[in-house]
């Protein structure tokens, strides 16, 4: 039986039946759903699920200027508190030993994760990419009994274009993210919506390219990072960059390989905890030698006259003029 919970302040509806899906905005619920009462709360709650840890650990709340900090735990498949506002020297004494999980609309800004990496250079670190919808997932979590995992809060987009389209190969296995690593390697943009997502996405629904452009961030493949990104802080690189981008320290071997010059860039890690990245990273290193890739928000501009658009089952030739 579906399972639902409810913010009614922002009106978001999440779901879960063997898996958690999106619902939508919506006016009211679905009956017998559960509805945030605390969106405080349950948004922790949520990001305490999401970091997929159990045992004890800290959840930390800013929304880039004001923080809240608390203890939170795990006990017969349900989240529970173990201490409120917690101070920041306790903070600073805890992160030592324990894991942090981080929530709030600080995690849409590189910059100011970056700044938090600063803080906590060795801390193992979780950054919930989802602010808008945390609180209806929080509160279904809560209720719905089931242990913490890092959900993985992707689905199939195949939305049809009227536009000229290619199908992929049945049978070849990450098909569409090859044929989007081909297009990229010849020097052109492509667009990926091969999948909906909710929160922060650095690469679905974003544009993928070969070289950088104003505006841009840069996916990394793991076996990369300590190459391309040797003095940046451990949480950094190794756990909140592989959720949200981090603004990290370039380097003259970085700059030297992309051509990027400036002192800083954003960057996300690429794991399995994003379906179909990894893949995508594979076929890229193999068809251009690079192990990274960099991506912007979806915009015509950057588009010849055809604009590519990679979706769930099809890649679509969409002329520029009715690209939206």
């Amino acid at each position: 039986m579906k399972k639902y919970g409810y913010d009614k302040d922002s009106g978001i509806l999440m779901s879960l039946d063997s898996d958690f899906w999106f619902e939508g905005k919506t006016l009211s619920a679905p009956e017998g759903s559960f509805i945030s009462e605390d969106r405080e709360v349950d948004e922790m709650t949520g990001c305490a699920f999401l970091s997929g840890w159990s045992g004890t650990f800290m959840v930390l709340k800013s929304d880039g200027t004001d923080e809240k900090h608390c203890l939170f735990g795990w006990e017969t498949g349900k989240g529970h508190w173990k201490g409120n506002n917690v101070s920041q020297d306790d903070l600073r004494k805890l992160s030592t030993r324990m894991p942090i999980c981080v929530c709030g609309s600080v995690v849409l800004s590189p910059e100011a994760m970056g700044k938090l990496c600063s803080r906590f250079p060795n801390s193992r670190m979780y950054a919930c990419p989802i602010v808008e919808e945390l609180a209806a997932f929080g509160v279904l979590v809560r209720n719905a009994g089931k242990r913490p995992y890092r959900a993985a809060l992707f689905w199939d987009n195949k939305d049809t274009i009227d536009a000229e389209f290619q199908t992929y190969d049945p049978v070849l296995e990450g098909d569409s993210m090859g044929r989007m690593a081909d297009v990229i390697t010849a020097g052109l943009p492509a667009v990926n919506e091969v999948m909906k997502t909710i929160g922060v996405s650095p690469f679905y629904g974003r544009t993928l390219h070969k070289g950088w452009i104003p505006g841009s961030q840069i996916i990394v493949r793991t076996v990369d990072m300590d190459s391309l990104f040797p003095i940046s802080p451990i949480s950094a690189k190794n756990y909140v960059a592989t959720s949200v981008p981090v603004k990290m320290e370039t380097t003259e071997q970085f700059r030297e390989l992309t051509g990027y010059n400036e002192p800083f860039a954003d960057v996300f890690v690429s794991t399995d905890y994003i379906p179909g990245l990894s893949t995508f990273m594979r076929f890229f290193k193999t068809l251009s030698g690079r192990g990274f890739v960099f991506t912007s928000k979806n915009d015509k501009k950057k588009h010849g006259p055809i604009v590519p658009v990679f979706r769930g089952d099809k890649v679509y030739r969409v002329l520029k003029e009715k690209y939206e």
